[in-house]
């Protein structure tokens, strides 16, 4: 009863010492907030060294403040959204039993073809990747032992679930190749569309990626050859991942 009557009939300066104390109390529990994620930090460092979150966060805080007739904010005219996104920068941990074939010396067997290629252009890479897989097909897969390699995208960009198709003429048998290509030497995952996957998983069909590394750099290229994905996906010895 009397905090009652003193709220209401002792003055302005009683009232701002409640708030003051209710605001002290606020910043202690604040404080033993925060010490908190201080210590969950202290058990997650565990989980970085091994790589399960190894890009910053991204967070975006969007304030909409109600304001009342008399232009003072409305104490319960805020509301906060909280989105945090990861950047990713096309670098996974692999499964420990990643089958993959790399494919070594490619550059020096292709020196009379070699182009340069300007690697600020996404576009222009991928297509000096398709080119130079082309060029390794062509040597591996000669003519002269009844193969047939054939660049889709040799005159335009045809939009195809694969870039290069192998034939074995005496058998008949067809391998679909696509092909990935990066300027980096470590960016070992790539966007794959669906209906790319989608015919990669037809039990018929005999689908390779092609991943080019350092494209453009002769010092530096490698090509790492993943056959059969969605087999390996299955067997866990390769990854997948959805990036939003």
């Amino acid at each position: 009863m009397t905090e009652y009557v003193m709220l209401h009939l002792g003055g302005s300066k009683y009232r701002a010492k409640c708030f003051d104390d209710e605001s002290e109390a606020e910043e202690e529990a604040e404080e033993e907030a925060e010490e908190i994620p201080a210590e969950k930090e202290a058990d997650d460092e565990p989980s970085k060294k091994r790589g399960k979150r190894t890009t910053p966060s991204v967070t975006t805080i969007t304030v909409d403040e109600r304001t009342t007739n008399d232009g003072e904010s409305a104490a319960n005219g805020v509301s906060l959204r909280v989105e945090e996104r990861f950047e990713w920068d096309g670098r996974l941990h692999p499964p420990a039993a990643a089958d993959v074939d790399d494919v070594a010396d490619v550059s020096s067997r292709f020196v009379p073809w070699w182009t340069d290629v300007d690697v600020r252009d996404a576009r222009a890479i991928g297509r000096w990747g398709e080119a130079f897989v082309y060029q390794y097909l062509l040597s591996t897969f000669p003519a002269r032992e009844n193969y047939s390699v054939e660049w889709l995208n040799a005159e335009a960009e045809t939009n195809s679930f694969y870039d290069i198709k192998v034939t074995n003429v005496s058998t008949g048998h067809v391998t679909f190749v696509e092909v990935k290509s990066t300027r980096f030497d470590d960016k070992n995952a790539f966007a794959i569309s669906p209906w790319e996957w989608d015919f990669a998983t037809k039990p018929s069909v005999d689908y390779h990626i092609y991943r080019v590394f350092a494209a453009g750099d002769k010092s530096r290229v490698r090509v790492t050859v993943v056959r059969d994905p969605a087999k390996l996906v299955r067997e866990h010895k390769v990854g997948m991942a959805l990036v939003i």
